[in-house]
């Protein structure tokens, strides 16, 4: 554990009815790590439990010796045993109904269960480590096919143990670099250039710009897709552009696989006569939809269903504005197709958000 400063811990009040520590509590910034907790510097040593009537009797156990387990704890800096000793003093018992009034009260099992002997090779690693991890998505850009004043077109970063960014349009590697964001892999939903169109500007970075500049990142594109980028690349005169810049992969619709510890599944959906999918993304118990560009259609309903968050766009004012076969949508038509919270994207700055309805913007970040 790394101990944050916290300023109302020397708040205490003569009534223990002060209840900031339960929060002060929570602003510890928990880390993992694969190996033991003496390894690590902010923890100072591990000591037996004892009796709170009883301080001076302590029998210390040194590193890498056996002890009771069930009777080990340990110290850290920044006055965390002082912390714990406050809330259990207070009788601060909305934590958990559990919460000792004595120090031989037994809080094992109904506190956590834990599972010992976890590591990076463990079947379920990601899903354990993932059920505990904040997964944030950050808007790169959200602009339609003619970009928003000042604003980038489609990006989409998830941040979870990795960094996976949903498409790459114009504007959005400026938007990367100067943030200083570094991307683990790149999904790309469809071959409109306001979804991909900066994966060229990267394969030039990756190539040609100074070495600590360069972000070499997985890129997945859709069925068919590398030689979709080859051809491309074949225009400009260097046909490996692509496969020199990134480490390519395709992916193939409703077959799960593993993205930037990411569960990844792309889905089929209708865009004009363009092959393009639909990308559900998932990270422990957190579930992220993403439309990419998209038709009226039942699968986007099957895309969002149980989302915890639902990113869709919103292209069109109404949908008779569409062409023939149709390619986008209207807010109306996105928020009719989900079943949990939406967030509308792609649309353009001209029309209206609609009423009680949250529209992305560049720079927007949330917690899923």
């Amino acid at each position: 554990m790394r101990l944050q400063e916290v300023d109302d811990l020397g708040d205490r009040r003569s009534g223990g009815e002060h209840l900031g520590d339960t929060l002060a509590l929570q602003l510890f910034d928990i880390r993992f790590w694969d190996r033991p907790a003496y390894d690590h510097e902010d923890v100072l040593y591990p000591v037996f439990l004892q009796s709170a009537e009883d301080p001076g009797d302590e029998g210390h156990v040194g590193a890498g010796e056996d002890g009771d387990p069930d009777r080990v704890r340990v110290l850290l800096n920044g006055g965390l045993d002082d912390l714990l000793g406050r809330l259990v003093e207070a009788c601060v018992d909305d934590l958990h109904t559990c919460v000792a009034k004595g120090a031989g009260d037994d809080l094992r099992a109904p506190i956590v269960a834990v599972q010992t002997g976890l590591r990076n090779n463990h079947a379920n690693f990601s899903g354990h480590v993932g059920k505990y991890m904040e997964v944030r998505l950050t808007v790169i850009g959200s602009s339609p096919a003619w970009p928003n004043p000042g604003s980038a077109q489609s990006g989409y970063l998830v941040e979870g143990s990795e960094k996976l960014l949903l498409d790459c349009g114009p504007g959005v590697l400026g938007r990367l670099r100067k943030n200083g964001a570094q991307v683990d892999a790149v999904a790309i939903t469809h071959f409109h250039l306001d979804h991909w169109g900066d994966l060229v500007s990267w394969a030039w970075l990756n190539a040609y710009g100074p070495e600590e500049h360069r972000i070499r990142c997985a890129v997945w594109v859709p069925p068919n897709g590398i030689q979709e980028l080859t051809t491309f690349a074949a225009h400009w005169g260097n046909d490996r552009m692509f496969e020199e810049a990134f480490d390519l992969h395709e992916y193939e619709g409703h077959v799960r696989t593993e993205i930037a510890g990411f569960e990844f599944e792309a889905h089929r959906l209708p865009h004009y006569t363009l092959e393009a999918y639909g990308f559900r993304i998932r990270e422990g118990d957190k579930l992220l939809a993403y439309s990419g560009d998209c038709a009226p259609t039942p699968e986007l309903a099957e895309l969002a269903h149980g989302a915890d968050l639902f990113v869709c766009e919103a292209t069109l004012a109404h949908g008779n504005r569409d062409g023939s076969p149709r390619g986008h949508l209207s807010a109306e038509e996105a928020l009719a197709a989900a079943d949990g919270p939406i967030l509308l994207t792609h649309r353009p700055v001209e029309l209206p958000s609609p009423e009680g309805a949250s529209v992305a913007y560049d720079g927007l970040s949330v917690e899923i």
